[in-house]
């Protein structure tokens, strides 16, 4: 198992939410001019607790302010497909 370093994740200079990794998605491999290869895939990363307080909460990219994470009143959510947000359904 890989080990993860929190203090260079992404998300944890933005916000401290706790998280977890439910999957690595979309590999790819190349070779590079010198005969190495390199590997890359994508980290799924979620909010461990997405409910609060009647709300739920999505991270968010803004490209001024980094990730952000926004609060919806979960009466207005459909929470059956976590991929989908408020203005997708």
């Amino acid at each position: 198992m890989a080990t993860l370093f929190r203090f260079r994740a992404p998300l944890w200079s933005s916000f401290n939410e706790e998280t977890f990794v439910p999957g690595a998605i979309n590999p790819g491999m190349t070779r590079l001019p010198n005969g190495n290869l390199l590997m890359m895939v994508r980290i799924a990363e979620s909010l461990r607790t997405p409910i609060r307080n009647a709300r739920i909460h999505s991270i968010r990219w803004d490209p001024q302010f980094d990730y952000q994470l926004e609060a919806y009143p979960l009466a207005q959510v459909n929470a059956s497909d976590p991929r989908l947000l408020p203005d997708d359904v």
